[in-house]
């Protein structure tokens, strides 16, 4: 490409970029419009006046990089190579922008172009990609070599070289001080030593790498820098004394030029801000444990993760221990330790020492059954920074700390060996670290407690904070800490923290908080293995617990028999806590549709609840709550509102109206006047409880989406579509948000917006959304749950309206053995399908099967909803419609008579069913076509 081409594209990007016209960039950089229009134009091959090409970089904020891009396409030199050619003042004052307003002249600058020359350099440091190794600049002190093994950390690199530039630059005063911060064998030294040999040509004054782990050495190690093998101050430097040298090194750290310190070690603050020089051009990298530094200082943090596994792979691969064919083993052993750098190192130099006698497949499985324990992480080696550690040392060196005389040293290690039993490498919420302290120290003060426990722990890089305030620890640290706990002591306090926080979260149904210590559980459980105490059995009780919350009733049902199988072998379990898992496993059979068994379970936990804790005890509240929703379920409406009233005296006059056991209440009563036929109370009670639940609650919860549901539903039976559609949806959008679009809950959602739709006369939606919900419903819970049976009627009904006989007749047959398994052959929920299954038989030419099926519809309403139950008018109205297909114009009439009576007194005139049973009653002409296709 030609120069004229180069130069018109670059500057023509820029000037998009920064929505300048040539005339704007003119008046801004005092540079004739022609010029800057024939570079535009591509007319200028190559400009003489390289100032009006900087003139034009600062009008356009061009940053160095860019700078130099613009150089280089017109032919010129780069900043650093630029800076020379600046004779007077005038040229000198252009480069400002990108090298500072730092003194060019003072004791310590020997030379102002070298110094420009140098800040220069320093203003291109590369952000965007890694440069390849150079020699260090003279007079640096780097013990370290490059580690030709070094690998996977770019990201981390060029995080450094980000957090170093900023706009220091541009900033009088000293620049920046980057902390790389984590836990022992991180490999903090060396991502710092690999930043040396990348970065370190930049840095034109020098690159000093200082121990600071010892703080009694580290003014000799500052004064060495200033010897013949170092900066070279002074041809006498041997007689110098200590203080001198070290004045004399810390002097020339304070002139403008670049250099760059590494703090090696430095866990002190106090340490660090008495050598870190005041002002001047030092940039200073610190390696530590500390994750948290005084925001005084102006530390910025990078927190390098472990190695991708690619790289861990790759780095145990560099061993040369293994062939490629054993990749996969090496895969194996990079998650066993982790993939933490030091025992990478450790497993790496151990393959490479006995690969004539151990595989990296037997290797990995001996890391699985010994971790920590495993002579290869146990060994004292020498790692490629020079530090002779092993794994177990290197994380001691932090732990022993933790041995101090204050409050905080203790409750950090108590809170360090709890957190030791959580799941490894998962991020531990701040709920279980709060209840691991009350466990330790009780509740008063616990989150000024935590905190404090938390702030030390960070600070010696054991664990590292999450964004949502939790931690998080590696899993060897976890290893680690259970051998010096050894089950005796953290382990009970980490279990009864964690059955604690799940309990709480649990009985609120916070999905959220339980799915966040899901794997916590898992993993205490699989710890547990075969004991048979209290804790083991809580355990499996709150498991049993969260998965009924999910909706994993089998699963759910197994837990929680295992709990009540140890809990009741175990003398000392408290029986108010099995009543509690006994009522959980009643609510996994209700779930499941196996009302029978429920039935016994509540029965027995309202029996223990009433005997030890009284008949006023919101525990029996609640036995009285479920089993009222299971005799609502059952079809007893009059003893489900029994126990529901019973239960919402005692709320009212213990909790109030507005609090979340009582909207429960509230709500089922409402549920329970819907299925009674009662709409419009059931509305006021619904939206009561809405209104409390939408208070109190999160903003997305499963009780609110069931109320919202059962409104929705209400709704629709009033024929109130446009308001059945929006509480569907709503309803959907939390149980997606909550549950995943697998849940039967998710399911029944769509199920009923299908109906809403096929109201409003959209066939295709309401097909699309029942075929959805059916095939979710066969997958999940099945053929014979109520959720299926609801839906399997909506898509026959559909089918029915569709002309679809055949399809309409299995899909209500299917609901009808649903109904038959929920409740017997007299179910009350089984009106609505045997009224739709008889319109179809009538379509089919079955008009005797049709008239059975009516009348069965008919006799079981009257018996089980009552006289004037709105199913019961729909039974009456099926019955006319069939009687007139067959003739019999008196005997219809009567029914359609009777239906529109029901129908004018529960649903109102208006109402869609009202008006067409007052056609039909008002019919003067048999002859029409009276059942619709």
């Amino acid at each position: 490409m030609e120069e004229p081409a180069q130069l018109a594209g670059v500057l023509q990007a820029f000037m998009a970029r920064a929505g300048k016209t040539a005339g704007q960039l003119s008046q801004q950089a005092e540079v004739p419009k022609a010029t800057i229009v024939n570079w535009q134009k591509g007319r200028v091959q190559r400009p003489r006046v390289w100032q009006d090409l900087l003139k034009v970089a600062g009008a356009l904020l061009l940053e160095a990089p860019d700078t130099n891009t613009l150089l280089e396409a017109a032919g010129h030199s780069r900043l650093p190579e630029l800076v020379p050619k600046a004779r007077s003042a005038q040229d000198r004052a252009l480069f400002a922008r990108w090298l500072g307003s730092s003194p060019v002249d003072g004791p310590f600058d020997p030379d102002t172009d070298r110094l420009l020359a140098a800040q220069a350099q320093f203003a291109s440091l590369p952000t965007a990609r890694v440069p390849p190794a150079r020699p260090l600049p003279r007079g640096s002190c780097m013990p370290l070599l490059r580690n030709p093994l070094f690998v996977g950390r770019e990201e981390d690199l060029l995080a450094i070289a980000k957090a170093l530039a900023g706009t220091a630059t541009r900033r009088p005063g000293r620049l920046p001080a980057v902390a790389v911060m984590g836990l022992g064998g991180l490999g903090k030294t060396q991502l710092a030593a690999e930043f040396v040999q990348c970065y370190g040509q930049f840095f034109v004054g020098g690159v000093f790498w200082l121990n600071f782990a010892d703080a009694s050495t580290v003014p000799l190690e500052i004064a060495s820098c200033g010897a013949k093998t170092g900066m070279q101050l002074q041809p006498e430097w041997e007689a110098l004394t200590l203080d001198q040298r070290l004045q004399q090194v810390l002097r020339s750290w304070q002139s403008p030029l670049p250099r760059l310190l590494v703090f090696d070690n430095c866990e002190d603050e106090a340490l660090f801000a008495q050598w870190r020089p005041p002002l001047g051009g030092c940039c200073v990298l610190l390696t530590s444990r500390r994750s948290s530094w005084n925001p005084v200082l102006g530390v910025r943090v990078v927190a390098p993760d472990v190695l991708p596994r690619g790289a861990s792979v790759t780095l145990l691969k560099r061993y040369q221990a293994v062939a490629s064919a054993e990749e996969v083993a090496l895969d194996r052993i990079a998650a066993e330790v982790g993939d933490l750098p030091l025992a990478l190192h450790l497993a790496g130099t151990y393959l490479a020492r006995y690969r004539h006698a151990v595989t990296a497949a037997a290797y990995a499985g001996q890391l699985g059954a010994w971790q920590l324990q495993h002579p290869s992480l146990q060994v004292q080696t020498v790692s490629p920074t020079g530090q002779p550690q092993g794994l177990a040392r290197s994380f001691a060196v932090s732990y022993e700390q933790l041995y101090g005389p204050t409050v905080v040293d203790r409750l950090a290690r108590n809170l360090l060996a709890a957190a030791g039993y959580c799941a490894p490498d998962e991020a531990i919420p701040r709920v279980l670290l709060r209840g691991i302290v009350e466990q330790s120290a009780g509740r008063e003060g616990a989150t000024a407690l935590l905190e404090g426990g938390l702030q030390r722990l960070l600070a010696l890089g054991l664990v590292s904070r999450t964004a949502e305030g939790g931690l998080r620890m590696h899993r060897l640290i976890g290893e680690f800490v259970q051998q010096q706990d050894r089950g005796q002591v953290a382990l009970p306090v980490a279990e009864q923290a964690l059955v604690m926080v799940l309990d709480a979260a649990n009985e609120a149904g916070d999905i959220g908080q339980g799915q966040a210590l899901y794997s916590h559980l898992r993993f205490m459980l699989a710890k547990a293995g075969e004991r048979q105490d209290a804790r083991a059995t809580d355990l499996h009780r709150v498991l049993g617990h969260f998965l009924w919350l999910h909706g994993e009733y089998p699963a759910a049902e197994a837990e929680l028999e295992v709990a009540l199988a140890m809990g009741r072998a175990l003398l000392d379990y408290d029986p108010v806590t099995l009543a509690g898992c006994l009522t959980v496993l009643g609510l996994t059979f209700q779930l499941q549709s196996r009302l029978a068994p429920a039935r016994p379970a509540f029965e027995q936990a309202l029996a223990t609840w009433e005997q030890l804790l009284g008949p006023e005890h919101e525990f029996t509240d609640a036995a009285h709550n479920n089993l009222g929703y299971l005799l609502m379920l059952q079809g007893d409406y009059a003893g489900a509102q029994q126990h529901f009233e019973t239960a919402l005296a005692f709320l009212r006059k213990t909790k109030g109206i507005g609090h979340v056991y009582t909207s429960r209440l509230i709500n089922n009563l409402g549920y329970l006047f819907l299925r009674q036929g009662r709409y419009t109370r059931a509305r006021r009670y619904l939206q009561l409880a809405l209104c409390i639940r939408r208070q109190l609650l999160p903003r997305a919860h499963l009780s609110t989406a069931t109320t919202i549901s059962i409104l929705g539903e209400t709704h629709y039976l009033q024929a109130d579509y446009s308001a059945a559609w929006a509480c569907h949806t709503e309803a959907l959008s939390m149980r997606l948000a909550l549950l995943g679009e697998a849940h039967h809950d998710v399911a029944d959602s769509w199920s009923n917006m299908g109906r809403v739709l096929q109201a409003q006369g959209d066939i295709g939606g309401a097909q699309r959304y029942l075929e959805q919900a059916r095939a979710s419903l066969l997958a999940s819970v099945g053929r014979l749950h109520r959720d299926t049976a609801f839906t399997l009627t909506a898509y026959g009904t559909l089918l029915r309206t569709m002309g679809d006989y055949a399809g309409a007749a299995e899909s209500l047959t299917l609901a009808l053995e649903a109904w038959n398994y929920q409740g017997g052959a007299d179910y009350a929920e089984a009106v609505p399908t045997l009224n739709e299954l008889a319109l179809v038989c009538a379509g089919q030419g079955q008009p005797e099967r049709a008239l059975a099926l009516a009348d069965q519809a008919r006799v079981i309403a009257g018996e089980k909803l009552g006289a004037t139950h709105p199913d019961m008018g729909t039974s009456l109205y099926t019955l006319g419609l069939l009687l007139a297909e067959r003739g019999e114009r008196e005997a219809a009439q009567r029914h359609f008579v009777e239906a529109l009576r029901i129908f004018e007194e529960r649903l109102g005139e208006q109402h869609p069913l009202t008006r067409a049973a007052e056609r039909k009653a008002h019919a003067t002409s048999l002859t029409e076509e009276l059942i619709p296709k």
